[in-house]
């Protein structure tokens, strides 16, 4: 498995869109500083998503993530890659000392700074295009269907076989 995290804010973010030439388009923006954290593991094999959304990314709620992953997956040995964010340290390390001796988790980290070697970024990368970008809908709506589509959707993994 691999997994990340990401923060959808109710704020506009920047794409591109098609407009006639010399009439800009008049986008009002929410200016309320609003925003959900989604915890997010593709399981490579499947390529099912498990979901978890959270206010925050902190260790407190990386643990929850993980125990969820847990639920799912306790009776398999896992190979959980994923990045060196300060939330998968502290509570996280002592959850593993814990949990390991029943659960089989092993970690392994993707080198610093490289999130494209991270299968989970396209994930996000489509689920906003999908769900997020050139919509009207409320922030809530939104970001409802967005964990809709991350739980429904079967992503692509056939970068194994290549």
């Amino acid at each position: 498995m691999v997994a990340d995290e990401c923060r959808i804010q109710r704020e506009s973010g920047v794409t591109s869109i098609w407009f006639k030439k010399g009439k800009y388009p008049n986008i009002k923006v929410d200016q309320k500083r609003e925003a959900v954290s989604f915890y997010g593991a593709l399981n490579i094999k499947t390529g099912e998503e498990t979901v978890l959304d959270a206010s925050r990314q902190t260790s407190r709620n990386t643990v929850s993530f993980l125990r969820k992953l847990e639920r799912i997956y306790q009776r398999k040995d896992v190979l959980l890659i994923w990045d060196g964010a300060p939330w998968h340290r502290g509570e996280v390390k002592k959850y593993l000392k814990e949990k390991n001796k029943k659960w089989k988790l092993q970690l392994m980290y993707f080198p610093p700074y490289s999130p494209d070697y991270n299968p989970q970024e396209q994930v996000w990368k489509r689920s906003k295009q999908e769900i997020i970008h050139n919509s009207e809908e409320e922030f809530e709506v939104k970001i409802l269907n967005f964990y809709k589509f991350l739980v429904r959707t079967k992503f692509n993994t056939n970068f194994i076989n290549k």
